[in-house]
């Protein structure tokens, strides 16, 4: 049977294949405990972002008949540092004030409560925990605060989903970068790694709200100049503020000085404005429901159904990424070989990086490669970010075989990778995305192509996503990339950057291979480099 239907209209949309993919993710709400019909119940253990990110989230829960309840422990400028010792405090002394910091309790009888006694108060569906922003980037702040929050939530709260509310970089003028020794980009890649790695020691999910405001600022609506030429910021007339079209947060306002009763003019780089407040409540409603964003009908009237639409979008792709990431387990650990088998003449790590590099004096006669030593998976996912020179080549090798007649020596299925220039009569990425096989039966799928092997090993193209024009813009030359491939079955896709670049339907049943060694190759040819990231693989 050729799998023919309908499958040259993957070529209408580039990411078709990949849109597909989500129709069958799962959710954060799978281990709820919620009814259908019962509110939903959300304690917050944060700061003033908490109470950004879910200001809207109990009217947008109210709009689709699912209710839910925000209730806070939440104390501005507060640390998970801040929120252990008053925990600690507490169990020290149940009577100390100092034990009891949290306010707006008084269905319990109490003005101020423990978190012990927030904690045992309800049965809570879910439990967020989030680091004071200015610290989240920096992941030598989290414990072993985290850690005994965590213990305390398991203990008082046990039927409780705890999940991480990953914060936001602030805006780009924010006095944070002023001085260039922070950018908004490195604090969302430093935030993103220090919640990430703590969700991953507790066995968390993430809120990614953090994620959501980085891909809505990439969108035109979102997109923030950072100074209006037509302003003056020294002298501004009273009242009058700067255009801040595009801003997700507060930016520039006036408020009155609390202690002077002066009306003053200032910068809020940092707090999420009405939009931002809404993109964030938006992730949190698709976390902890599990159903999809962007068909939220309810919006602040000062938003306008476009701008309400993009950050339903923002939050959705968020969250959906997210969700596909689950069950992936890092391979590689940036510091050394472990796990890793190949010829130190050619690999080595530097900076968290695996680089291969052919030098002058290392050129080589046959293709090596430096083995993954961790199994033979059969069916899985791998997802890992590469760079490669321009005279670069190179591939992903999974489902291989490890040969006899030369040392570190592969055969079997491969990703192809290239530079622009490793062919210098064609100068362009020729083979990137493409499935070779490794001393078998060579070229099984060209870039674009989706192809059926029969079971004489007769190979037909049975469909298109699109030709080399379309495709190779994808692909960036000498800087990093992200491959994915999904191996499931007899069915080989290759996705690279989000685009999937080819298919392989394999019903040669005499030369397939089921499973196999995952190993990554330096290949024969002029002085080249070629550096692997973040490895991740997920068994299915």
């Amino acid at each position: 049977m050729r799998f023919t239907t309908h499958i040259c209209e993957l070529r209408r949309s580039s990411r078709a294949l990949t849109a597909t993919f989500l129709l069958c993710i799962t959710t954060f709400a799978a281990n709820s405990t919620a009814d259908e019909n019962d509110a939903i119940t959300l304690l917050t253990i944060g700061n003033s972002f908490a109470d950004n990110a879910t200001r809207f989230l109990e009217q947008i829960g109210e709009s689709t008949g699912r209710p839910i309840r925000v209730s806070k422990a939440n104390l501005g400028g507060s640390s998970l540092e801040r929120h252990a010792r008053h925990l600690d405090l507490y169990r020290k002394n149940n009577d100390a004030p100092s034990g009891r910091p949290y306010k707006g309790w008084k269905s319990s009888g109490k003005d101020r409560l423990s978190l012990v006694e927030a904690l045992e108060s309800e049965d809570w569906d879910f439990v967020s925990l989030q680091q004071l922003s200015r610290l989240s980037f920096k992941e030598d702040t989290f414990e072993p605060y985290l850690g005994q929050l965590v213990e305390a939530i398991r203990e008082h709260a046990p039927n409780a989903q705890i999940v991480i509310h990953q914060t936001w970089a602030y805006r780009s003028d924010s006095e944070l970068f002023q001085n260039g020794a922070l950018t908004q980009a490195a604090m969302h890649e430093g935030l993103t790694d220090a919640y990430d790695k703590a969700a991953a020691r507790y066995g968390l999910k993430v809120v990614p709200v953090g994620d959501a405001f980085r891909i809505a600022r990439a969108m035109r609506l979102w997109y923030f100049e950072e100074s209006d030429p037509d302003f003056n910021y020294k002298n501004p007339e009273p009242g009058a503020l700067p255009r801040q079209d595009g801003s997700l947060t507060v930016g520039w306002r006036w408020r009155t000085n609390r202690e002077t009763g002066a009306n003053e003019f200032g910068l809020d780089a940092n707090h999420a404005n009405l939009a931002g407040c809404y993109l964030g409540s938006c992730v949190f409603y698709e976390a902890l429901t599990g159903a999809n964003a962007r068909m939220l009908d309810w919006r602040p009237a000062e938003l306008s159904d476009r701008q309400a639409e993009s950050l339903r979008q923002a939050a959705r792709k968020a969250v959906a990424a997210r969700v596909l990431d689950e069950g992936f387990v890092s391979i590689f650990n940036g510091e050394n070989l472990d796990g890793w088998d190949g010829d130190p003449s050619y690999w080595r790590v530097e900076d968290g990086v695996l680089v291969g590099e052919v030098t002058e004096e290392t050129i080589l006669q046959r293709n090596s490669f430096i083995i993954w030593r961790g199994g033979e998976p059969d069916d899985f996912e791998l997802k890992v970010e590469y760079r490669v020179s321009g005279e670069g080549n190179s591939g992903l090798s999974y489902r291989n075989v490890q040969l006899e007649d030369a040392p570190w020596s592969l055969s079997g299925y491969q990703a192809d990778i290239d530079g622009r220039y490793h062919e210098k009569r064609i100068p362009r990425q020729r083979y990137t995305g493409q499935m070779w096989e490794e001393r078998g039966r060579r070229f099984l799928a060209l870039l674009g192509e989706i192809v059926q092997i029969d079971e004489t090993g007769e190979a037909v193209v049975i469909g298109s996503l699109g030709d080399w024009e379309e495709l190779e813009p994808v692909f960036k030359e000498e800087d990093w990339n992200e491959y994915h491939v999904i191996a499931r079955g007899n069915v080989m896709t290759h996705i690279v950057n989000g685009q999937v670049t080819s298919i392989v339907i394999d019903d040669d049943k005499k030369n397939r291979r089921m499973k196999g060694l995952i190993g990554v190759q330096v290949h024969t040819g002029p002085p080249q480099t070629i550096e692997y990231r973040n490895f991740r693989l997920k068994r299915l």
